[in-house]
């Protein structure tokens, strides 16, 4: 996946994932074990907006004590 943050609290977690394939990209959002949002990308332009809001997400959830675990994926 190259893209891919992880973040728990609790029993909660947050997962934040952009992966290729020859058709564009697959922007998805989890919580929990739930997929929250999906989308599929066919320009790069989208698919850097969507990790910017998570960029955001992310900092936020850790700014309110979530921890960030396993991989994360730069750009």
């Amino acid at each position: 996946m190259p893209f891919n943050r992880h973040l728990v609290c609790d029993t909660h977690e947050r997962q934040f994932l952009v992966g290729h394939d020859v058709g564009g990209w697959h922007v998805t959002e989890k919580q929990d074990s739930t997929v929250v949002r999906h989308v599929h990308r066919r320009i790069w332009q989208g698919v850097e907006r969507e990790i910017q809001r998570f960029a955001i997400t992310a900092e936020e959830l850790k700014r309110r004590g979530w921890i960030e675990t396993g991989p994360m994926g730069h750009w």
